[in-house]
């Protein structure tokens, strides 16, 4: 099926991607993760309360980055495609 017909329908959702376990992404993740798991117990009712606080703004940070991300990067990809195809000779496109 072709890129617009996806986008279209939905089905283009970079956001939810998942880690492969092998990618250097997926290692830091189960890092992360062992960390969380060996960190958990020692902490007091309050104390944990305040780690899932941070834990939850820290996730929210790195969603806004990433989204920042996504959208620079597709103006970067739309802008270096305007300008190859800038003063090249383009025939009218058919409707679909």
């Amino acid at each position: 099926m072709k890129i617009l017909e996806e986008f279209w329908k939905g089905n283009l959702n970079p956001s939810e991607r998942r880690l492969r376990a092998e990618s250097k992404a997926g290692k830091a993740l189960q890092r992360i993760v062992t960390c969380e798991e060996q960190l958990k117990p020692l902490l007091s009712e309050e104390a944990l309360a305040w780690f899932r606080k941070y834990d939850d703004n820290q996730q929210e940070l790195v969603a806004a980055v990433e989204a920042e991300a996504f959208v620079i990067g597709y103006k970067l990809g739309a802008r270096m495609t305007q300008e190859t195809l800038e003063g090249m000779d383009i025939p009218d496109i058919d409707e679909a």
